[in-house]
């Protein structure tokens, strides 16, 4: 069982009502040096976001394992390991979508330094939308944006997280397929306590379906946010779990934070060692029924194991989603800027000055050989370097 002290958890909601958050895509150098001159937790958080931002997804692991050096998984006994072989290895995505035609609320977390779970979440929606699911509710999305399901695209303000790309994705493939994205955060969490904020969230969720009493919904939330159980402590109860009081709907529940990569082997959960995967992947016994823990463990319905990053020009191959997208290789030539610098692409038919791009790399010298991975269509370059200086163009990915 992990540790994961509560300070930590509530700044993962929070923050953005307290201290100002930096510029969304900053050099490391920036990052790096705003630490050094300001030691606190809350600019750990927002370097380790930062890191994701800019796709540097090591080192948002890296920082990430640093701030938390307490936390830790029990060892597998002979037991659990008794136990676990009785579960087999099948496709995450399809298994889940076909558990969804019977649910009416799918409720998914995330780590919020980690794009990868946005793009698994992101490639459950074609398969819930056909289940009938029609609205998708984000833990980041704020209510200032009340244009973002007319337009079809996120900007910068319509929340924190989303800024990151695979986020921005996630929310641009939702609304192009046809859900409804709305905000359920608590309006005036950073005033409230914990216990109020998860049922502020629960209560917002509430709203859909006393509007809409055959809505099918799915959520996409932080961390402990997916827990059915109660918790004790100052949350009592997360969201999950006021969400199944209040409304007397069981909701699966999806945990995809725990069996995925850390920034070194021995960080991780033992059982993420012992049970190696190639695809994002669900363990499932002879009854259907999904791994969700060993015996006794009742958080959540269902855990999703990823499999380790493998790179080529210095991206992580999930970012392709299996071919649908491709790598764009930048020549050193074309950044003028000089080096670092950062490459931020743009769809070019989302005219909003303020969008959130398709994807950005960090390239740190000549010899730092990167692609942007991108799907089909045109897109708006943008280099930038440390000191402001811009250059652009515009390519398209067929």
């Amino acid at each position: 069982m992990k540790s994961f002290p509560f300070p930590v958890l509530f700044l993962l909601g929070c923050f953005a009502f307290g201290q100002p958050p930096p510029a969304p895509y900053r050099l490391s150098a920036q990052m790096e040096a705003d630490r050094s001159r300001d030691t606190t937790d809350m600019n750990n958080w927002f370097a380790m976001w930062g890191y994701s931002n800019i796709g540097e997804c090591q080192k948002a692991r890296q920082l990430f394992d640093a701030v938390n050096p307490t936390m830790t998984y029990a060892q597998i006994d002979r037991e659990d390991s008794l136990y676990f072989s009785r579960f087999k290895p099948l496709n995450a995505v399809s298994y889940l979508v076909g558990k969804a035609k019977g649910a009416q609320i799918v409720i998914i977390n995330e780590a919020h330094h980690v794009p990868q779970h946005r793009t698994f979440t992101a490639s459950l929606l074609e398969g819930l939308y056909q289940q009938g699911f029609r609205y998708l509710g984000a833990e980041t999305i704020g209510y200032t944006d009340t244009l973002l399901n007319q337009r079809k695209y996120p900007i910068l303000e319509t929340g924190y997280y989303t800024q990151e790309p695979q986020f921005g994705d996630l929310v641009r493939e939702a609304l192009t397929i046809g859900f409804t994205v709305f905000a359920y955060e608590s309006k005036g969490f950073a005033g409230t306590t914990p216990r109020q904020r998860e049922i502020d969230q629960a209560r917002n969720i509430e709203q859909i379906l006393i509007r809409d009493p055959k809505a099918k919904i799915l959520i996409h939330c932080g961390f402990d946010h997916v827990r059915e159980d109660s918790l004790g402590g100052p949350w009592e109860k997360a969201m999950a779990g006021r969400l199944k009081e209040y409304t007397g709907i069981d909701p699966l529940t999806i945990n995809q934070e725990m069996m995925t990569e850390r920034s070194r082997p021995d960080r991780g959960s033992p059982l993420y060692r012992y049970a190696p995967v190639t695809e994002p992947t669900v363990f499932v016994d002879g009854e259907d029924k999904a791994f969700n823990g060993f015996k006794g463990f009742n958080q959540f319905d269902v855990r999703v194991f990823h499999p380790r990053s493998t790179y080529k020009h210095g991206r992580p191959q999930w970012l392709l989603l299996n071919g649908k997208r491709k790598p764009y290789l930048l020549r050193p030539e074309q950044l003028t800027v000089g080096f670092p610098c950062l490459v931020l692409a743009y769809r070019a038919n989302e005219s909003n000055p303020q969008g959130v791009p398709a994807d950005v790399v960090e390239v740190t010298n000549r010899d730092d050989r990167k692609a942007l991975i991108l799907a089909t269509g045109r897109y708006t370059v943008e280099v930038r370097n440390g000191a402001g200086k811009t250059t652009s163009w515009t390519i398209d990915v067929k």
